[in-house]
């Protein structure tokens, strides 16, 4: 096991945090993935080194070059002389041995020297940042009822629409590796570009991964999952062995949970995002489906009265219309009655 002074030593790994390029996103993510025990103490090492900031100060010529005199200056060896003989500075020695090289040579070695030591002998406590530095990162929750619907924007500049019914949970603030979200219900997002931390939601055994890209995320079909991309480019994984998928825009990824089986196709933009625009929206939808969305999007209770034999596949779309209007138009078209009181709501078959 790698201890947080193992990757503060690592020169791959300074430079990656501090400087990184593809090349290195490529090896780390790999890393990352091939040792996995490994994450907590790497994210620690990262945020160590992005923390650790400083101000350079820069002293103009004429003070840099009295410093240098004033250290170059040595003793004449010769007993019988008090003068001092200062090395000119634009004419170093030709003939050279250990005991004879200029003195800038050794004060630059003796500061490096020191501050390797230093380095070595800071306490080990100094590193020993536990877990619990992590642990320390509130998370927090945003959910809606059934019958409301949400917009926020995280501290990176990502926006999230949730539907009805819906959770999500991320940290109070993102680390330097990852930004990463638990989704439950259906959300849209527009994700802020961050090239370093990639967005990562969960949802149900599935992580969807993007930079800077435009989704909707739904779990509300029972035992499956719908990741429809907008634009950008997501990759999405899986718990199982399963290799990752990666979508390209208008393109719907659908995941059963049941069988972990999965299928790629194309999508009605406008169908996916009627939501998100106030239109509800039914797709050959059962009846137990249907009931499910009135119950969500308007917030009631259905009661279903000798249902057990009815087999729905109803679409439709409702354009901003009324719990009235719905059921009117609904009853009509699939013959049943239903009766409306406050939040309670019965289909009578």
């Amino acid at each position: 096991m790698l201890s947080i002074q193992d990757f503060l030593t690592n020169p791959e790994f300074v430079e990656w945090v501090k400087n990184p390029t593809k090349q290195l996103d490529d090896y780390w993510t790999k890393w990352i993935k091939a040792n996995p025990d490994q994450l907590s103490t790497l994210k620690l090492a990262r945020e160590f080194l992005m923390r650790v900031q400083y101000n350079e100060i820069r002293a103009d010529e004429g003070t840099k070059e009295q410093i240098l005199t004033d250290l170059l200056k040595t003793p004449s060896r010769k007993s019988d002389s008090s003068s001092t003989k200062v090395l000119p500075l634009a004419q170093p020695n030709k003939k050279t041995n250990y005991f004879n090289l200029s003195q800038l040579h050794r004060i630059a070695a003796i500061l490096i020297l020191g501050l390797g030591l230093a380095w070595l002998l800071i306490p080990s406590e100094f590193f020993d940042i536990s877990q619990t530095h992590l642990d320390e990162i509130a998370t927090l929750t945003k959910f809606t009822q059934p019958g409301e619907k949400l917009r926020l924007t995280l501290k990176d500049g990502t926006k999230i629409w949730m539907n009805a019914a819906t959770e999500i949970q991320f940290p109070e603030r993102f680390d330097t590796l990852e930004r990463r979200i638990v989704l439950t219900g259906e959300a849209y997002f527009e994700v802020a570009k961050d090239s370093v931390r990639p967005f990562i939601v969960e949802t149900n055994g599935l992580s969807t991964t993007a930079l800077g890209t435009s989704f909707n995320i739904t779990t509300k079909n029972e035992g499956r999952i719908y990741v429809s991309l907008l634009s950008g480019k997501v990759k999405i994984s899986s718990t199982s062995d399963q290799e990752d998928i990666f979508l390209d825009p208008g393109k719907e990824l659908r995941y059963s949970t049941n069988d972990r089986k999965l299928q790629v196709r194309a999508f009605d933009i406008d169908q996916v995002m009627a939501w998100k625009e106030g239109n509800l929206v039914f797709e050959d939808a059962t009846l137990l489906s249907v009931v499910k969305q009135l119950e969500d999007w308007y917030g009631v209770k259905i009661q279903i009265e000798n249902g057990e034999r009815i087999r729905w596949k109803y679409s439709a779309e409702y354009k901003n219309q009324t719990l009235e209007d719905v059921l009117n138009s609904l009853s009509y078209i699939q013959q049943f009655e239903y009766s409306l009181d406050g939040k309670q709501v019965k289909f009578k078959f």
